[in-house]
């Protein structure tokens, strides 16, 4: 991709290229009790970091999530290693305590391996070995321990009720421009798993109606330039009057008003 970008240097692919770097969760693996965490970065990544996401709400929000289903820690080292008593996030569930020792290392370990993996795959398969794991517990009588899971497939079902979008729509990202008032708005909105992941918006004051083709080529362009993962779909607001060089990249589907 990268080796095409090169080539063909889109029109656009200057002005809408930036110089911010791009958020990811990240877990503090070095740890004996690893932390989740918010990082930037717009260079190669570890194993250990998860993205990257186009907005910092939507990596705010996934940590809640974890943090709800899984109750990893989000304080830092230095918090972690004075804490006394456990803190407000373990009052509210979201947090198991490993600092005051309320879970064993093996069960945090356990907890930690799960998130990665929530991140890594889709909701009906997080929830398809939590209930697995849910049903070995109960086959040994070890009913406390099903209940907590059970709890997180509660949670789990309920988070993807509350962010759904479509269900048809399980991975996308939509590019959009649109032109009011003699200037240019292009956007883009990234959809995983059924849900909204983030947007990012770039402005213009010009007029970009009849170079709509050469726009929203550099946006698909700059957008997969940065690493995302390119999803089997990809849905354009504006039907295009040449495709060019997408048409080797990418399976579009147009969308018009």
């Amino acid at each position: 991709m990268i080796s095409l970008i090169k080539e063909n240097l889109p029109r656009f692919n200057i002005l809408l290229r930036d110089d911010k770097t791009y958020p990811y969760i990240h877990f503090s693996m070095g740890h004996k009790f690893p932390g989740i965490s918010m990082k930037r970065s717009k260079h190669s990544v570890t194993s250990n970091f998860f993205g990257p996401f186009i907005s910092v709400h939507a990596v705010k929000a996934t940590i809640k999530d974890i943090q709800k289903i899984y109750q990893i820690r989000n304080c830092s080292d230095s918090t972690f290693s004075n804490r006394s008593r456990p803190c407000i996030e373990h009052q509210m569930n979201r947090c198991s305590a490993p600092c005051v020792k309320k879970v064993s290392a093996i069960d945090y370990a356990l907890d930690i391996e799960s998130a990665q993996s929530y991140l890594s795959s889709s909701g009906k398969q997080t929830k398809r070995l939590l209930t697995k794991k849910m049903e070995k517990l109960a086959h040994k009588q070890d009913f406390e321990q099903a209940n907590i899971i059970k709890q997180r497939i509660a949670s789990l079902e309920l988070m993807q009720q509350e962010q759904s979008v479509n269900s048809q729509l399980s991975s996308v990202d939509l590019f959009s421009c649109i032109t009011n008032h003699g200037k240019t708005g292009v956007c883009i909105l990234s959809i995983r798993d059924g849900k909204i992941r983030g947007t990012k918006t770039y402005y213009f004051k010009d007029n970009l109606l009849e170079e709509i083709d050469a726009l929203l080529e550099s946006l698909i362009f700059t957008y997969y330039q940065n690493k995302f993962s390119k999803n089997e779909l990809q849905i354009l607001s504006q039907k295009l009057k040449k495709i060019g060089l997408q048409k080797t990249l990418l399976r579009i589907q147009t969308i018009t008003s």
